[in-house]
């Protein structure tokens, strides 16, 4: 399922994929049983792109991330607009995140 998620990844996510792929990350990763939209296993962050539909599984998500977090990920999620408004925004945003 990964992969199939590699081979279409939301708008959003494929105007992550360079930037993010530049700090290390890699796009759609089987974790704990779910998939990562980005996942940096050097510092065990997850980045997650949330559109419109996250606002209806904001209880899945929570347990999604806590299951990942009891495994040492941190879970970071940015909205669709962040990334739409300068995806290399963002992604400097993240990497100041990391030194911190």
């Amino acid at each position: 399922m990964a992969r199939a998620y590699r081979t279409f990844p939301t708008k959003a996510e494929e105007k992550m994929q360079a930037p993010l792929g530049e700090l290390g990350f890699e796009a759609q990763v089987l974790l704990c049983g779910y998939i990562a939209d980005f996942a940096n296993s050097q510092h065990m962050i997850i980045v997650e792109i949330d559109g419109p539909i996250h606002d209806k599984k904001k209880v899945y998500d929570m347990y999604r991330d806590a299951v990942l977090a009891k495994d040492g990920w941190k879970v970071w999620r940015f909205k669709n607009e962040e990334v739409f408004a300068s995806p290399q925004a963002l992604a400097d945003r993240i990497w100041k995140m990391i030194l911190n």
